[in-house]
Formats: structure tokens, sequence, C-alpha cells
């Protein structure tokens, strides 16, 4: 049976989208030129108040491998507001092919691994998403 927040949560994710007239498929443009949808991973990680600091500093560091790696478009670290020990680490990959195949068996990703492995049985769920609706505006834009 699903969670009833998640279904509240996006109930009102769609509504808002459908409200401000915003349906598209995010995509990317793959290092072969193609374009091609943005596939997008999920990190959830529960981490005790004791090692937040440290959990947040290994992905700080560990943002350099991502940095190199041709296979990451974007990332971001988020910390639970209601909630401070959840933590959501949000990766934006040209494919999941290039995520799983490229980056976990390219050069970077030993070192990167390295960083994040002592948080790895911390991981509450991890797996990819294809973007279905996005809408991005600057802050402070109508």
């Amino acid at each position: 049976m699903r969670n009833p927040k998640y279904i509240a949560l996006s109930g009102v994710i769609i509504t808002l989208a459908l409200a401000v007239g915003v349906w598209r498929v995010a995509a990317s443009r793959h290092p072969s030129g193609k374009e091609q949808p943005v596939v997008v991973e999920y990190i959830r990680y529960q981490i005790p108040p004791a090692q937040h600091e440290a959990f947040l500093t290994a992905y700080r560091q560990a943002t350099t491998e991502l940095d190199a790696a041709p296979q990451c478009l974007a990332y971001e670290i988020a910390q639970g507001v209601e909630e401070p020990d959840n933590f959501i680490v949000r990766i934006e990959w040209t494919s999941i092919q290039d995520h799983e195949r490229g980056f976990r068996t390219g050069p970077h990703f030993p070192s990167f691994f390295a960083k994040v492995k002592p948080y790895f049985d911390a991981i509450q769920e991890m797996k990819h998403y294809n973007i279905a609706v996005q809408r991005r505006r600057a802050a402070g834009s109508k």
C-alpha cells in the first residue's frame, strides 16, 4: 500500500505543475551529441546526528569526482528540515547506462566510493528515476 504522505505530496506537485502550465520532459545532450532524457539517481540516507558533519564533508570531497565525470550533469545534497537525520543525494546522469557502465567502471568511481563508503549501510533507498515534469525558475522571478 502506498504511503498517504507521498500520495498527498505528489498530488500537490502535480496540481502545482498544472496550475503554472509547466509540463515538459527534461533532456540532456549526451556526450555523443544525441539528446536524451535525463536520469536522476536518488540516494536516501538516515544519518545519526553525531555523523551529520562527517557525512556532508565526505560528500563535499566526493564532488571532485562527480565534477570530473562527464556522465554527471548535476548533483545536490539536501538535509531534512522536519527530520534532520534524513539526507537525499540527487545526481543527474546522462543515462542510466552512462552511470552504471561509464561512471562506475571509470577512473573517478574508486575514489568517489572510497569517500562515501562509510555511509553505505545508512542508505534507505538508492534508485534511478526519469524526470516526468520539471519547472525551474530563478529566485525572485515570477
